[in-house]
């Protein structure tokens, strides 16, 4: 069965503990963004959000880290499929807790079941 269609939630993360400054570092369960990413028949990314101070994120792929992580797997996946992706930010941006980061692990996960898991 294909699907055309994936929804990934990543955790927020904490890295700065205690004494062990960016080298000890653990996920936490609340909160998390929900990216949830659509095939398209036309090459490229295209971005919608919504969620908490999302207006501050940029949309266009090249200046957004779910965009930038897609873009950099499909090129070295030398793949030309398209994707729409919708992120529902549940993780404040610029709160130090990986809201950057969490949407971009979801968005290379989820492109790449749908890729068939070229990454395995």
């Amino acid at each position: 069965m294909l699907n055309n269609s994936i929804r990934v939630r990543a955790t927020a993360s904490v890295a700065n503990v205690s004494c062990g400054f960016d080298c000890i570092g653990y996920a936490i369960t609340k909160p998390g963004d929900i990216v949830t990413i659509e095939k398209q028949d036309q090459p490229g990314i295209e971005i919608s959000m919504s969620g908490i101070k999302y207006e501050s994120i940029p949309v266009d792929p090249e200046n957004n880290t779910a965009g930038k992580a897609i873009l950099s797997l499909l090129d070295t996946l030398e793949s030309k499929q398209g994707f729409k992706v919708h992120i529902v930010k549940g993780i404040p941006p610029g709160s130090g807790i990986g809201s950057s980061s969490a949407s971009a692990a979801a968005a290379v996960v989820g492109v790449n079941e749908l890729l068939n898991k070229p990454l395995e």
